[in-house]
């Protein structure tokens, strides 16, 4: 570690790592299909959106730039967005919810 003039840790390294990324695919339940033009959101504990994207045409998504922290992942309503309380499957990483 590195120490300031003032014996205060550098900056640099005590700064929230920000390379994380969410990234995943949205598809709509019935009909299984993509879900593309959704707006997924990375939700903060302090429930401030801290990234966005929106989904491609086969419904992918990523998010970056994300300081190393738990997120909620949520769907803004859109235009091809089901209604709210449909059912969506979303997979991050290989898991499916």
């Amino acid at each position: 570690m590195t120490a300031g003039s003032n014996g205060d840790l550098a900056a640099a390294e005590t700064a929230p790592r920000t390379n994380g990324h969410i990234a995943g695919v949205v598809r709509a339940a019935s009909p299984d299909r993509p879900l593309p033009g959704a707006v997924i959101s990375a939700v903060d504990a302090t429930g401030k959106v801290v990234a966005h994207a929106t989904t491609d045409r086969d419904g992918r998504f990523r998010l970056t730039g994300l300081p190393h922290r738990l997120y909620a992942v949520t769907r803004a309503p859109g235009p091809t967005a089901p209604p709210d309380g449909a059912t969506l499957h979303l997979t991050l990483d290989g898991m499916r919810s």
